[in-house]
């Protein structure tokens, strides 16, 4: 299993390919240390806010509690290495 980067040297960070791309994120595979990694980044489109109601609109926050979430009551989920900005 990978470390974790949590604070990741920029510099050594190698983009291999890039998966997938939308308005909202880019998946990517990276190579950082010698250890390979897909990498989630979210566009910076500025923070939607909330609806009305109180939802969120940001899916860098949906998605990072939805997998917290999940996680936490042990559905099987990829594994989460961290997040930096």
């Amino acid at each position: 299993m990978n470390p974790p980067i949590s604070s990741p040297d920029l510099s050594s960070m190698q983009f291999k390919a890039e998966f997938r791309r939308s308005e909202a994120s880019s998946i990517f595979e990276i190579e950082h240390h010698g250890n390979r990694y897909a990498l989630k980044v979210f566009h910076n489109n500025g923070d939607p806010g909330f609806t009305e109601k109180g939802r969120d609109l940001s899916r860098f926050r949906s998605e990072a509690k939805a997998y917290n979430n999940l996680h936490a009551f042990g559905v099987c989920v990829p594994k989460y290495y961290g997040s930096f900005h």
